[in-house]
């Protein structure tokens, strides 16, 4: 199962509708039977970070492929890294 990228229109960012998908998507991963996620993508510090702390908090085992992540800062993508792998216990691969 592939979940490509979501989006939430400007005109209902900040309000909880990105909040409310993403629970939509780990509800239904796990009525599956799914239990573990990857991630890839951009920005490393906000959209993988904050992604992979919320798949946590519900229990999921997140893997992040290092060469799948990007940011435009370097500092900031290393410290999401150390810290998804240190703090949340996300495996790099």
């Amino acid at each position: 199962l592939e979940v490509g990228t979501v989006f939430v229109h400007p005109d209902y960012q900040r309000i909880g509708v990105g909040n409310l998908l993403l629970n939509k998507i780990y509800f239904t991963l796990r009525d599956k039977g799914i239990d573990e996620i990857e991630l890839a993508g951009v920005v490393t510090n906000i959209c993988i970070l904050y992604t992979a702390a919320m798949a946590r908090m519900y229990g999921y085992k997140v893997n992040v492929p290092i060469s799948a992540v990007a940011s435009f800062d370097e500092e900031a993508h290393n410290f999401a890294l150390k810290e998804m792998e240190k703090t949340l216990g996300v495996t790099m691969i």
